[in-house]
């Protein structure tokens, strides 16, 4: 069975399949803020969407992350940690 949770336009934030939770499409809501400002907004909406879906980060099994600029990647770095 498919479950699908916060709907938007185009898609569902959050889609649970087989027991796995699949989170899409997320960004910062404030872009003014610096890249590790960034990283901590989408990993709280990431909490967020998986307290939706009945689980937590502690059951993580990838993530996928795109930055646009790699050499920035240590801010990133900073929040993830």
């Amino acid at each position: 069975m498919t479950e699908r949770h916060i709907q938007t336009p185009i898609m569902h934030r959050v889609v649970v399949h087989n027991g796995l939770v699949f989170v899409g499409g997320t960004v910062a809501d404030d872009m003014s803020a610096g890249l590790e400002g960034q990283t901590e907004q989408i990993l709280a909406k990431f909490d967020e969407y998986l307290r939706t879906a009945g689980t937590d980060k502690t059951r993580l099994l990838s993530a996928t992350i795109f930055l646009t600029d790699l050499n920035r990647k240590a801010e990133m770095d900073a929040a993830w940690k």
